[in-house]
C-alpha cells in the first residue's frame, strides 16, 4: 500500500484526474478478447500493489448513480471483489486495465481457499487466452475499492 499525503485539495484532484487519464488510455489498448471477458456476470483477478491477488465479480449496476459512472467512463467496471487482505469482500469500481479475465473456477476454488492462490495456480485459473497477460504490462495501479 502506498500513502501519500497532500498539502492541498488541488495536488489530490490533480492525481486523481491522473489516475483516471492512464486507467482510459490503458482500456483503450485492451484486446476485444480481454473486454468481451470482462462483462457483467464475469468473474476476473487483479493482482494489487501489494502483490495480493484480489478476486471478484463483475456486476450490472442497479442504482442510477453507478449506471451513470459506468456510461461515463467506461473503462471502469462495477463490482464485487474479495481477497486475503479483504476476506468479507466489498463492493467498488476497477479499472479494466488491472483485470484479467477469470474463469467461474477459478473464482470459486479461491473462494474455497480463503482467497488464496499461487501465481502458478492463477495462470490455471484465468481464461485461456487472457494467461499471457499475467505479465504486468500496463502497470496502472489505478483501481478502486470503495
Amino acid at each position: 500500500m502506498r500513502i501519500q499525503a497532500f498539502t492541498n485539495a488541488e495536488d489530490l484532484f490533480k492525481l486523481i484526474e491522473e489516475a483516471r487519464t492512464r486507467g482510459q488510455q490503458a482500456h483503450e489498448t485492451l484486446p476485444p478478447f480481454v473486454l468481451a471477458g470482462l462483462q457483467p456476470g464475469s468473474f476476473y483477478l487483479w493482482e494489487s500493489e501489494d502483490a495480493i491477488f484480489i478476486f471478484g465479480e463483475i456486476l450490472e449496476p442497479t442504482d442510477e448513480e453507478n449506471k451513470e459512472t459506468l456510461q461515463e467512463q467506461p473503462w471502469l467496471r462495477f463490482v464485487w471483489a474479495a481477497s486475503v487482505a479483504c476476506p468479507e469482500g466489498e463492493m467498488g469500481t476497477v479499472y479494466t486495465a488491472n483485470m484479467i479475465p477469470l474463469t467461474k473456477e477459478g473464482y470459486e476454488t479461491a473462494k474455497a481457499n480463503g482467497w488464496r492462490m499461487s501465481l502458478d495456480e492463477a495462470k490455471t485459473a484465468v481464461t485461456t487466452r487472457a494467461a499471457e497477460l499475467l505479465v504486468r504490462v500496463v502497470p496502472t495501479s489505478a483501481g478502486t475499492l470503495n
